[in-house]
C-alpha cells in the first residue's frame, strides 16, 4: 500500500472452462469501479490473481472483491478492505496481520502452503513454519 496505490491479490479457479477475471473494487461494498479483465486460464487448480491500483485518495479505506467469469457463469469474491497511507506518508502504526490458508496439494512427500499477509503500509516480509508438532 502506498498513499495512491495498491496491489489486490485473489485466487482463481477456472474449473476447466476457460476463465477471466477482474477486480470490483470502490470507497463503499457497492464498489463503482472495476480493474481491466486477465485470463485465468482453463485448468483445474488455484491461479493466483492479482491487480496493481493507481490514482487512490491517500487515507481511504477501499473495499474490493475478485471476479470470475466463464461460460459457466459468474462467481463473486468475498468483500475484502485496505487502507492507503494517509497524506503525510507516514507509515501505519499498526503491526502486520497474517492468516493461514488451508494446505492443498499434499503428497507423501510435499504440500502447498498458503495464507494472506496485511503489511498494514509497512515494509514486511513474511515465511511459513511448519513440522510434525505445533
Amino acid at each position: 500500500m502506498t498513499q495512491s496505490g495498491a496491489t489486490l491479490p485473489g485466487t482463481v479457479n477456472p474449473q476447466v472452462q476457460a476463465t477471466t477475471y477482474t477486480f470490483d473494487y470502490g470507497l463503499t461494498a457497492s464498489y463503482g469501479l472495476r480493474t481491466a479483465v486477465q485470463q485465468a486460464g482453463s485448468g483445474t487448480a488455484d491461479v493466483p490473481a492479482s491487480a496493481t491500483l493507481a490514482n487512490l485518495q491517500p487515507g481511504a479505506t477501499y473495499h474490493y472483491r475478485v471476479v470470475a467469469t466463464s461460460v459457466a457463469g459468474t462467481t463473486l469474491g468475498a468483500d475484502q478492505t485496505f487502507t492507503t497511507l494517509g497524506g503525510s506518508g507516514a507509515p501505519s502504526s499498526q503491526p502486520p496481520s497474517a492468516t493461514t490458508g488451508a494446505a492443498s496439494a499434499v503428497s507423501a512427500s510435499g504440500a502447498t502452503l498458503s495464507g494472506r499477509v496485511d503489511p498494514n503500509g509497512q515494509p514486511t516480509t513474511y515465511a511459513f513454519e511448519y513440522g510434525t508438532t505445533a
